[in-house]
């Protein structure tokens, strides 16, 4: 298995060193799509720490760390919640970095760290 890998990094070292950088950019992102990470279900309880959290951290109006699902990557955000929708099962936050407003499934939520 280790050999299997240094042969293809050293495929990619001998002919990134030929390419344009256009062409190394495109090479880039084909390989960050094998870096893809599938979402799992979390337990049960966690799913109930990961409800309280965004409830007092939007009732206290607490900024959080929130690490979610965002298609087939892993997002870790600082954000402040700003509104929760029932209905949709969504939550609306403002991120603290650029002040942009943004809507995160809370079912994608993995992780929340008030701050």
């Amino acid at each position: 298995m280790e050999k299997e890998s240094n042969r293809q990094n050293q495929g990619r070292i001998k002919w990134t060193s030929l390419m344009l950088t256009e062409h190394i950019a495109t090479l880039k992102e084909v390989w960050k799509e094998d870096e893809r990470v599938k979402k799992g279900l979390i337990a049960m309880d966690k799913a109930v720490e990961v409800d309280f959290l965004v409830r007092r951290a939007l009732n206290d109006s607490l900024p959080v760390q929130l690490r979610y699902f965002h298609g087939d990557s892993v997002c870790e955000e600082r954000v402040k919640i700003s509104a929760l929708e029932a209905a949709n099962k969504k939550i609306r936050v403002i991120k603290l970095t650029c002040k942009s407003e943004l809507s995160v499934d809370i079912r994608a939520i993995t992780d929340i760290k008030i701050l």
